[in-house]
């Protein structure tokens, strides 16, 4: 059952609207909670992606690959860069 939103992008929240037209959010997620950022092959859809928080996972499928794979590279940029110098030192270990 998948329905089309318009998303945003701020430095530790990822939220998404209805329409690019609405002004609140359905949801806004907070990029410091999110464990992962992966292509999702399980998907009934090509170019799906799915973000991981301890709560859910939501799954994303973007219109092309080269516009999934933009946006898995900056969200999982955003989860490397939002985590304290210390845990990001780890997980590079």
């Amino acid at each position: 059952n998948w329905k089309q939103r318009w998303f945003t992008l701020t430095r530790y929240e990822l939220r998404y609207f209805k329409d690019k037209t609405c002004a609140e959010p359905i949801r806004t997620l907070d990029l410091r909670s999110c464990s992962a950022v992966q292509f999702d092959y399980s998907q009934d859809r090509v170019n799906c992606f799915c973000l991981v928080f301890p709560e859910r996972t939501f799954y994303l499928c973007a219109k092309t690959a080269v516009e999934a794979d933009e946006w898995i590279k900056i969200l999982q940029w955003k989860l490397v860069s939002g985590k304290p110098a210390s845990d990001a030192q780890t997980s590079v270990r």
